[in-house]
């Protein structure tokens, strides 16, 4: 519900409106003349077009003026500011606010934040929040607010970001600093969960950044948010693609469910096994562990093993940049998927009933 406040909400509300009205300005002082010619030999070097989606390919930018220039046009409209209740004017950008983004026109918007925030300040508006939805598996939170027409984020793709490729982060103070994918890993837990999102893009950045902030690609497009702070002041961003399931169920159902397979597994492609393990496979999620195959659970129902090695979720194969837990992103719980994997050697195939994550 859109609501006019009293003084201490305008006063916030028209410094949050300056402030990311000038951060165009802020971006030009915050990244120094320096940057400019560092961009325009990478923007000079990059000539296929950015992989943002398959749906809309969009030209990469020419120049580091028009990289910024997408930044403020099609990034900063969408972001906003999630604050709570007891927090004063004189607070506003301070540490109990939380950068967000709009997704949809009418209120939905997301943050890696909590449950604890109760009011949003737009580029032209304040709202309450209205209902928030957590997704376990990531942290994301869901925020809505009673409002329409509201500018709403592109979607980029962080599956698609590269080593050595340069992006834009945005935090809550309305600034907007330069940053650079200096590697793209996987979870290197052993073993590891077959289900939750295991890739990382990790950033370089010579200005401050902060846990939650926001990553856009040099078209202004989201590609995804800082979820942590390494201890060499590297970032480590959630791609995208690991939130837009939930996004789509919630939007679809009014709730956030996550299909699962409930195993553990050792990511062949990113972990050293033994040759008998493996048994020279170079890619695959082998079943591992005391937890590999609950009894019970979804994947001993279907007769799979600890040592199996499962190769392909509807013939989909699993490969060096294509977990297991990512091929299951396009999934639902409840679907039925193919399964092929290796016994001792031998292929074989199943038909698996995915479960719900987290039951």
């Amino acid at each position: 519900m859109v609501m006019n406040t009293s003084w201490p909400q305008t006063i916030r509300l028209i410094l949050f409106s300056a402030l990311l009205g000038g951060a165009a300005g802020i971006l030009t002082t915050a990244l120094t003349t320096n940057y400019l010619a560092d961009y325009a030999l990478e923007l000079g070097q990059l000539t296929e077009p950015l992989r943002l989606s398959e749906q809309r390919p969009i030209a990469f930018p020419s120049s580091y003026e028009e990289a910024l220039g997408r930044i403020e046009q099609e990034a900063l409209p969408a972001v906003v500011s999630l604050t709570a209740e007891s927090a004063t004017p004189e607070s506003l950008f301070g540490t109990e606010d939380q950068v967000a983004v709009t997704i949809t026109s009418d209120g939905w918007m997301m943050a890696l934040g909590n449950e604890g925030y109760t009011d949003v300040f737009t580029r032209s508006e304040f709202c309450n929040v209205t209902d928030r939805v957590v997704d376990a598996m990531t942290g994301v939170y869901f925020y809505h607010c009673e409002t329409q027409s509201l500018p709403v984020v592109g979607f980029g793709s962080g599956f698609a970001v590269e080593q050595g490729e340069q992006l834009f982060i945005v935090g809550s103070q309305g600034s907007v600093v330069r940053g650079q994918a200096s590697l793209v890993e996987w979870s290197q837990d052993v073993p590891a969960s077959s289900d939750i999102p295991s890739r990382r893009v990790i950033l370089s950045t010579n200005s401050g950044a902060e846990i939650g902030d926001l990553v856009f690609d040099l078209s202004g497009k989201l590609v995804g948010i800082i979820e942590d702070e390494r201890a060499d002041g590297q970032l480590a961003m959630l791609p995208l693609e690991a939130i837009l399931p939930a996004l789509n169920r919630l939007l679809e159902s009014g709730e956030i469910t996550r299909p699962a397979l409930n195993a553990q597994v050792i990511h062949l492609s990113t972990a050293i096994v033994s040759d008998e393990l493996s048994r020279g496979r170079t890619h695959g999620a082998l079943l591992y562990g005391s937890r590999a195959a609950v009894f019970g659970g979804v994947v001993s129902g279907a007769g799979l093993e600890s040592g199996d090695i499962i190769l392909s979720v509807d013939y989909q194969t699993i490969t060096a940049t294509t977990t297991l837990d990512e091929l299951l992103l396009a999934y639902q719980a409840g679907d039925e998927v193919t399964l092929v994997f290796d016994r001792l050697g031998d292929e074989m195939e199943v038909d698996v009933t995915l479960g719900e994550w987290g039951n």
